[in-house]
């Protein structure tokens, strides 16, 4: 059985252009979009599945603790996504 938590990951959106850009602060993982929501929105799947990669990689534990991700439970700002991640371990 597949067990999955959430984590945060602070995630920076800015406008460059007419686009906006949402990128991870500590994870190569970026996205862009034509509205700050549609770009947070692509950026959550984008890093979904760059967890889900990690994941299978045997490599999840070492992008989580490198990356300073933190579990669920922290207060959430209005640049921190709170990302499923495949069971952890």
């Amino acid at each position: 059985m597949s067990t999955t938590m959430s984590r945060s990951v602070r995630v920076d959106v800015r406008q460059e252009g007419g686009v906006w850009i949402a990128e991870a602060s500590k994870l190569p993982v970026a996205a862009f979009g034509g509205t700050a929501d549609e770009a947070g929105a692509r950026v959550r799947q984008a890093l979904s599945v760059f967890m889900t990669i990690a994941a299978k990689r045997g490599e999840l534990k070492r992008v989580v603790t490198q990356s300073g991700t933190q579990e669920t439970g922290t207060t959430q700002s209005s640049s921190t996504f709170f990302v499923p991640v495949p069971g952890e371990g």
